[in-house]
């Protein structure tokens, strides 16, 4: 028999939520590192292609933000001196003004991870955090990063 042109629309619309959903669950139970954002980018675009093929503006958005999210992973952040033996031996004090690369790379990560209008309002950013907990290197970066994020040391003048 025939359908109802509204009744395939909420049906493609529903496939496509579902879609984005479970992407999103996969994505918050992986560890993902700068290597595999690149094969993580190609993926939601073709993610994205498939959505585009459904002709559900409503829809575009999500996968959009989707897009705009896996950046996240991209962003190469060096591991802090202190971890690794870098920096000549030098310890560098938590007090010091002085920024570090890395210190300058975690505040990009801040900036993008803080831009709510990047993702479209779909993600808040609680949400884009939660993601970018799942980086690969997020407990040698987290604190530089939440620093950048908080203002956690900033010093009054």
């Amino acid at each position: 028999g025939s359908t109802d042109k509204n009744m395939l629309d909420v049906f493609m619309q529903e496939v496509g939520l579902r879609l984005f959903t479970a992407l999103c669950k996969h994505f918050k139970r992986q560890r993902i590192s700068v290597d595999g954002s690149i094969k993580l980018i190609s993926d939601i675009n073709h993610y994205s292609t498939f959505i585009t093929s459904l002709r559900q503006k409503p829809l575009l958005p999500y996968f959009a933000a989707l897009r705009e999210l896996s950046q996240i992973y991209l962003i190469h952040i060096d591991p802090p001196g202190t971890y690794f033996g870098g920096g000549g031996g030098k310890r560098i004090s938590m007090l010091s003004t002085k920024a570090t690369k890395t210190s300058l790379q975690s505040k990009e990560l801040a900036a993008v991870i803080a831009d709510h209008e990047r993702y479209h309002g779909i993600f808040p950013t609680e949400e884009v955090y939660e993601f970018a907990e799942r980086r690969a290197d997020w407990y040698v970066v987290k604190g530089d990063v939440e620093r950048a994020m908080y203002g956690v040391g900033c010093s009054v003048m």
